[in-house]
C-alpha cells in the first residue's frame, strides 16, 4: 500500500471515529432550564455537593445560585459533564444509573427521590435521549409545579398559635376574648388580634428588650456610654 493510501485511510478512520461521539459537552438550554433548574438543583444537589451526604459518590455538583459570569458557566459544565456521566454508566440491557438511582432502583442512600414517570424522571429520560442522540418520544411538562414549600409540614392549632403570639409579642397569656375570636373566624383572626397586641405598652417593652440584646443600646447602667468603661 503506497503511503499516501495509508494517510488516507487514517483521516478516514479518525473521521469515523470522532463522528461516533455525537455528545457536546456543554451545557445547553434543555439542561439549564430543564434537568438542572427542575431536577438537579431541586432533587439531587442537597445530598451530592462536596458537603453533602454523598460527598463521597463519584457524582458531584456545584451550587449555581449565587454564581455568576465565568464562574456560572465553569459551575454549569462540571454540573453538565456529571448528568452526561451518569447517563453513559449502565450495564447491558439496562437503562442508565441515572434513570436507575434517583427512583430507588438501584442502592441510593438518599433513596427514592423521584416517582417513576414522574415531571423530574421524564426530563431525565428525555436527557438520556438526548446524550444518546435520539430524538425524543415525548414532551417533557412545560410547566414545571414543583411541590409546596411546607408540603408534610404539620401546622399547630390556631388557638396554639395565639398562645404563642401573646406570650412572645406582650408576655401574656390570651383573653378570653381573643380565643373566642381565633375559634370564630379562624386564622383571619389573628390580623385585629395582632393590631390590638402590638398597641399595648408590654409589646413596646419586649421591642426595647428584644433591640437591646442585639445592639446593646442600654449599656450594662441604662446608659450606652457605660458599655465600654
Amino acid at each position: 500500500m503506497k503511503p499516501i493510501q495509508v494517510m488516507l485511510l487514517a483521516m478516514s478512520l479518525k473521521v469515523s471515529l470522532t463522528g461516533t461521539d455525537k455528545t457536546d459537552l456543554s451545557p445547553d438550554h434543555y439542561f439549564i432550564n430543564e434537568v438542572w433548574a427542575k431536577v438537579g438543583e431541586l432533587s439531587c444537589l442537597k445530598c451530592h455537593q462536596d458537603s453533602g451526604e454523598a460527598e463521597d459518590s463519584r457524582f458531584i455538583l456545584q451550587e449555581t445560585i449565587l454564581l455568576n459570569g465565568k464562574a456560572l458557566q465553569t459551575a454549569r459544565i462540571a454540573n453538565f459533564k456529571a448528568f452526561a456521566k451518569m447517563a453513559r454508566m449502565k450495564k447491558v440491557g439496562h437503562p442508565p444509573r441515572l434513570l436507575l438511582k434517583p427512583i430507588g432502583e438501584m442502592d441510593h442512600e438518599g433513596e427514592q427521590v423521584l416517582k417513576p414517570d414522574s415531571t423530574g424522571h421524564t426530563i431525565l429520560k428525555a436527557f438520556v435521549q438526548r446524550m444518546e442522540g435520539k430524538s425524543l418520544s415525548f414532551k417533557t411538562i412545560e410547566k414545571y409545579k414543583p411541590s409546596s414549600f411546607f408540603e408534610g409540614v404539620t401546622m399547630i392549632e390556631n388557638e396554639s398559635l395565639l398562645r404563642r403570639l401573646t406570650l412572645s409579642l406582650a408576655g401574656r397569656l390570651p383573653t378570653p376574648k381573643e380565643r373566642q375570636d381565633i375559634r370564630l373566624m379562624g386564622l383571619p383572626g389573628l390580623n385585629g388580634i395582632l393590631e390590638k397586641l402590638m398597641a399595648e405598652k408590654p409589646f413596646f417593652d419586649r421591642l426595647k428588650e428584644g433591640f437591646n440584646d442585639i445592639f446593646l443600646t442600654n449599656g450594662y447602667d441604662g446608659n450606652g456610654e457605660l458599655i465600654l468603661s
